[in-house]
């Protein structure tokens, strides 16, 4: 709510939306991308800005945002949290909340600098200094910006609280694993499974069997529920559709190209196939046949 006294930049019911918004919506991939870019001195009222550290915090430790556990860390903000999900009007609007949050902040600091100005000026005791801080303000109204932000950087102190938080959380056993396990017992051994953000690369000579390793990896992580978006750019969609099925009937694949020669032990491996990978999250690109 704002008044005639109130400055226009200032709307504190728009700032507790953005929070709310953050509790509804968790820790989904564009909620992160906003933590990584939004600072949160664009918050001016002191317990948002203090409740959106928290939150910042809560998803790089264990990659969920969850207001029930941010009162358990922050109880005298508590009632603040719980009010922040009543202020929420559509939490798809999210990105609309922020880009209005970081419209108020360049504006409160556009007031901040153009009032420092005044006084510089008002206090310049010859026309170069006044010309000076002149210049000054230019600048510095130059480098504000009501658009995207960037990537925000961390400072170690920051992240080292976050680690011992980590580990405490792993020694009691309270930490949700965010890692992908493979499905593979040995490869999952010595890495970990992947984290969220990894890029990982499958380098072999040909013919080594780098797809049937990709294969067996989407088969095994979407068993576990998780859905694959795969591109393929050797082989076409009804090949790679073959060999998941060969694999999950546990038939080789040349198998299916003598349907010939089917007894009823290889119709029953087909059919145990195509009912295994049915309805699995597997979505294909064919980019085999694209021309460049």
């Amino acid at each position: 709510m704002t008044s005639q006294n109130t400055p226009a930049w200032r709307n504190d019911d728009l700032e507790g939306a953005v929070i709310g918004a953050f509790f509804l919506r968790g820790a989904d991939p564009e909620v992160m991308d906003i933590l990584a870019t939004l600072p949160a001195d664009v918050f001016f009222v002191r317990q948002y800005r203090d409740i959106y550290a928290g939150i910042c915090r809560q998803a790089r430790i264990s990659g969920v945002i969850d207001p029930v556990l941010l009162c358990n860390e922050m109880p005298e903000l508590a009632p603040v949290i719980t009010d922040t999900g009543r202020k929420t009007w559509v939490k798809s609007s999210l990105e609309h909340y922020v880009a209005a949050l970081r419209r108020n902040a360049a504006l409160r600091d556009a007031e901040k600098t153009l009032t420092e100005a005044l006084q510089n000026l008002r206090d310049a005791y010859t026309c170069e200094a006044a010309e000076d801080a002149l210049k000054d303000v230019q600048n510095m109204m130059a480098s504000l910006s009501t658009g995207k932000g960037v990537i925000q950087p961390v400072h170690i102190d920051d992240v080292l609280l976050e680690v011992v938080d980590r580990v405490e959380c792993r020694n009691q056993g309270l930490e949700k694993s965010r890692a992908l396990m493979t499905g593979i017992d040995e490869l999952d051994a010595k890495t970990g499974g992947m984290e969220p953000g990894d890029l990982v690369f499958i380098a072999a000579r040909p013919s080594m069997g780098k797809t049937e390793l990709a294969l067996d990896i989407i088969d095994k992580v979407t068993e576990q529920g998780h859905g694959v978006l795969l591109f393929t750019m050797e082989m076409a969609n009804i090949q790679i559709g073959e060999r998941m099925v060969s694999a999950a009937g546990g038939m080789p694949v040349s198998r299916l190209k003598s349907v010939a020669r089917f007894e009823d032990e290889d119709w029953a491996r087909f059919s145990q196939g195509v009912g295994r990978m049915t309805g699995r999250n597997i979505w294909m690109v064919d980019q085999a046949n694209l021309t460049h």
